[in-house]
């Protein structure tokens, strides 16, 4: 079916609203259909967008789901990597703790290579 609004009249998230209006100002778009075809094409930024998802303006059918999913294993591959960071900062502190041990006795003496 068609649309009974165009895309701008519908209400969008965060992640989509001033990315529409740059469409609707963009003077290369000369009529609303051109806008409308435009902003079907947008999609979401995802840090902007309350469900972090980087999914199609409100009037677009999606299925939603299907980037829910791609957006867990990204979570996941945060998550991993969050936790590398974690260890690496963990084993950092632990070199300069025995680093300091060792400056701190007496007649330590550092050599640069």
């Amino acid at each position: 079916g068609t649309n009974k609004k165009r895309i701008w009249e519908y209400e969008q998230c965060a992640g989509l609203k001033k990315k529409i209006e740059a469409v609707r100002k963009d003077p290369k778009y000369d009529t609303d259909n051109a806008r409308d075809k435009a902003c079907r094409k947008l999609r979401a930024d995802a840090e902007l967008c309350p469900l972090k998802v980087p999914h199609p303006a409100n009037g677009v059918p999606c299925g939603l789901g299907c980037s829910l999913c791609q957006d867990a294993r990204t979570i996941e591959t945060q998550r991993a990597k969050a936790a590398r960071t974690k260890h690496e900062q963990l084993r950092m502190r632990s070199l300069l703790a025995a680093f300091r041990s060792e400056a701190l006795q007496p007649g330590f003496v550092h050599e640069f290579a």
